[in-house]
């Protein structure tokens, strides 16, 4: 399905050039967006015409795109005619006169297009802040205070509520500093033991469910996030590709490539849930590890899977972060503590048998 869409974009983009519209279509996680060059916006300090990416709204879809198309026509000639109006295309009310139901919406308009993010990190993380200001009146620097303040200082809460509130002042042009109110919350070191390879492979045994057996497998053997084990394909038996999830498209390889064949992995056979969000897949993954009384978690899958990388096939820390589907610092932060503590062990194994004996040995 993603093979099809990508095709009829392109299609629908050549299109659109051969008939001199200018305007492409491009796609951000799962929406459709349509670059052009437009007059400097409402309220910006631009002179000179700028790139933009208008939202449509319409999702990335094959019914999606040819409404997208018909969009990107009516704006071209617009374009081609000199009759082109931002107040046709988007709400040009400055963001701080706006109510704040419409503001937070202007915001996520805003962020969602500048920024790596799902829905449902939207609605788990953003919106639980944003919910507790007052929906019906213009949003004052007063109100993003009290919420940010109605949390423990020093706490994880009050550090990421003021994160996200200080971003909306921003885009609202609200003169306040919320930084000054996040407090020195540091999160705490969990270092925990990982399961060996040898455990993982019993495990996954031990399982009765074949569906549930498949997950598992998919988890141990590419390192994937729980939910991510619905949302994928093979390209080839050793090259996997997630389709959707917490982050963008990207390609997971197997460590270890036995692995694939031994469980039959190319066999699609995830269970049958009805679920809604990432989250919920990632719960009733959690949920059947503990019914089949596995000792350690769906994730604990995907950490072991990192340090497989590192300790046993060396990869390099940029590529096994992009094939994990996050950043080198996300990487580094994640993994530093397990791999120093196994690189040291190792390199003192290593001198040990390179270095010389005692006298007394000799």
């Amino acid at each position: 399905m993603a093979k099809d869409f990508d095709t009829a974009l392109k299609a629908a983009n050549t299109r659109l050039k051969t008939a001199k519209v200018r305007v492409t279509l491009r796609t951000r996680r799962d929406s459709i967006f349509m670059r052009a060059t437009l007059p400097p916006k409402p309220g910006s300090n631009h002179v000179d015409p700028q790139q933009y990416d208008l939202r449509t709204g319409l999702p990335a879809s094959l019914d999606g795109l040819k409404r997208a198309e018909n969009e990107a026509k009516l704006l071209g000639s617009q374009l081609a005619l000199k009759t082109f109006r931002w107040e046709d295309w988007i709400d040009i009310t400055p963001p701080n006169e706006r109510k704040g139901a419409e503001a937070i919406e202007a915001f996520k308009k805003h962020w969602f297009s500048t920024h790596q993010i799902t829905e449902a990190t939207w609605e788990r993380h953003w919106l639980q802040v944003f919910k507790q200001l007052p929906q019906d009146k213009a949003l004052t620097p007063e109100m993003l205070l009290t919420v940010a303040l109605d949390s423990q200082p020093d706490s994880r809460k009050r550090k990421r509520s003021s994160r996200m509130l200080q971003r909306l002042a921003e885009f609202l042009n609200l003169e306040i500093n919320l930084k000054a109110y996040q407090g020195h919350y540091n999160q705490p070191d969990k270092a925990r033991d990982l399961p060996s390879d040898e455990l993982i492979s019993t495990w996954r045994d031990k399982i009765p469910n074949q569906n549930w057996q498949w997950i598992f497998g998919m988890l141990a053997t590419f390192g994937l996030r729980p939910h991510e084990a619905w949302f994928c394909e093979f390209e080839d038996p050793l090259t996997l590709k997630v389709l959707d999830g917490k982050t963008d498209e990207r390609i997971a390889s197997a460590l270890y490539p036995d692995w694939v064949k031994k469980w039959n992995l190319e066999e699609m056979k995830p269970p049958k849930l009805s679920c809604q969000t990432f989250q919920q897949y990632g719960d009733r993954c959690c949920k059947q590890f503990r019914r089949y009384n596995v000792p350690f978690v769906p994730y604990d899958l995907r950490h072991a899977w990192a340090l497989r990388a590192a300790v046993k096939f060396r990869l390099p820390e940029t590529v096994a972060a992009k094939l994990m589907g996050h950043s080198v610092a996300v990487h580094h932060k994640t993994y530093h503590r397990w791999l120093s503590a196994i690189e040291q062990r190792q390199a003192y194994m290593d001198a040990i048998a390179k270095g010389p004996s005692s006298p007394e040995a000799k």
